[in-house]
């Protein structure tokens, strides 16, 4: 049995991302492990302008979840954690404490979020990767998500992360959904051995799932 530390910030309303967590923290307790998990919601987010800059602040760096986690590490000692999501609540803050803990952590990647600070290759309806390469001040300048203070947010937040390598000295394995999206992560700088690919997975004990596999 392994002892497996799930980390995710859920969006604040269940989404396709919330249904691999639930899918895959279901199946480890099926094959035996001990999962245990580390979550907040975006819906915690106030709607007021001192909530969102809360939140924006918490998305560059939270010492509070970082506390928190660390409390959750000694309390729960996971043999190995799980990141999904950490923004904006839990922020890249907590990646040290595994680190300072001597867990290891896989990161399954859901998105293009550790290159691009929307997450998603897009531009005012094209596809955009100007922010590779340490340039994410492209998401202010285009005003990639609508609202200029939230594209700085967005922008600021994958800065921080990436000058201060909470990514790369922290997270062990990158575990894509797609090849392709391992190759965007390793023309990005990531080491082609700490990379592999796992794809989402479906019930196939459901009808639907298994009406499509015999098509």
């Amino acid at each position: 049995m392994i002892r497996i530390a799930i980390i995710h910030n859920e969006y604040g309303r269940f989404s396709g991302e919330e249904a691999v967590v639930d899918g895959l923290a279901e199946l480890l307790g099926r094959k035996g492990h001990e999962v245990m998990r580390f979550t907040r919601s975006s819906a915690e987010i106030p709607g007021t302008p001192l909530g969102q800059a809360r939140a924006f602040l918490g998305g560059v760096y939270n010492p509070a979840s970082r506390r928190a986690f660390r409390r959750f590490l000694a309390e729960r000692k996971p043999d190995v954690i799980n990141i999904h999501n950490l923004y904006p609540l839990i922020s890249p803050a907590v990646l040290p404490e595994c680190r300072r803990a001597g867990i290891p952590v896989v990161m399954t990647v859901h998105n293009y979020r550790l290159i691009c600070p929307s997450g998603l290759f897009l531009s005012r309806g094209e596809i955009c990767e100007r922010c590779a390469g340490g340039r994410e001040y492209w998401c202010l300048l285009r005003n990639c998500e609508g609202a200029v203070s939230k594209s700085l947010g967005y922008a600021l937040r994958n800065a921080v992360a990436r000058r201060f390598g909470m990514y790369s000295k922290n997270v062990q394995v990158f575990a894509c959904l797609t090849d392709f999206q391992r190759r965007k992560l390793i023309d990005a700088g990531v080491p082609e051995e700490r990379t592999v690919v796992i794809p989402n997975s479906i019930d196939i004990s459901r009808d639907g799932a298994k009406h499509v596999i015999s098509e």
